[in-house]
């Protein structure tokens, strides 16, 4: 099985051209609601009058809703967008769809899916990063990796440990504990073309693809890669970028009673 590739007309929408905000009720146990900004959709090359629609569903349910916002060149804001129908357990992500319907009917002519809402609490630089990073409740684990099907991967820290967003920033001991092994992970999905989980039309992955050959110094071809060298390739890749942070020798030069150097 390989993994899927569009041979289709369907363009996929830029993430910048989206944002979308989960809101908290006010009122306790309600559910929460949505807010979208999608003017930048008239910058694609579709109809202008085809339909928007913004579909909010919950990662690992069947739980999903559909919201009308009118067309590319007319956006209108639902009256009510609460997720009220949606499972409260699980994490909500979303998708944009861009629909024509005149010539063939719900044909898809554009496509966001796997959307995470903004978290206000993230600052706009980690948002951009290759690898967003974000806090939350995880039980007794320090770490996690969220590898949500189709969304761009984020580093989950434990808001349990005091201090533990801020130490992963300077502190050269935790990140080279928590964060080659993440990448490792992400590689392992971002390399193996047997992988039929992974589109590679995704902005993440090929951003994950150009980061890879920015530390191979050569292109990443992950179809010319045979599943069994897939381990081989992952572990240069990982091996680079362990040289380039410079994880023990910043190490060595705290224990030495220095600053730690710079991570360049």
């Amino acid at each position: 099985m390989k993994r899927r590739i569009n041979s289709t007309d369907r363009k996929s929408i830029n993430r910048e051209l989206i944002s979308i905000r989960l809101i908290e009720s006010e009122i306790l146990n309600q559910p929460r609601s949505f807010t979208a900004e999608l003017g930048g959709l008239a910058e694609l090359s579709v109809p202008q009058t085809a339909r928007v629609y913004v579909e909010p569903y919950v990662t690992g349910s069947s739980s999903s809703m559909r919201f009308d916002f009118g067309t590319v060149s007319g956006i209108v804001t639902p009256a009510d967008t609460t997720l009220a129908d949606l499972d409260r357990d699980g994490r909500i992500l979303f998708r944009i769809k861009i629909v024509d319907g005149s010539a063939e009917v719900g044909k898809i002519l554009a496509l966001a899916n796997a959307l995470r809402p903004i978290d206000e609490k993230v600052s706009d630089d980690d948002r951009r990063a290759i690898l967003p990073v974000r806090s939350e409740p995880l039980g007794e684990a320090v770490w996690e990796l969220d590898l949500a099907s189709q969304a761009r991967p984020e580093l989950v820290l434990n808001n349990r440990v005091p201090g533990l967003m801020d130490r992963i920033k300077t502190d050269p001991l935790l990140q080279g504990a928590i964060i080659p092994a993440a990448i490792g992970e992400i590689l392992r999905c971002v390399l193996d073309p047997e992988n039929a989980d992974i589109d590679d039309d995704l902005d993440w992955v090929q951003d994950w693809k150009r980061w890879a050959a920015d530390i191979l110094g050569r292109p990443i071809d992950d179809e010319s890669i045979d599943p069994e060298e897939v381990e081989a390739k992952r572990r240069e890749i990982m091996e680079g970028f362990a040289r380039m942070a410079r994880f023990a020798s910043r190490i060595e030069a705290v224990d030495a009673g220095g600053d730690a150097l710079p991570n360049e």
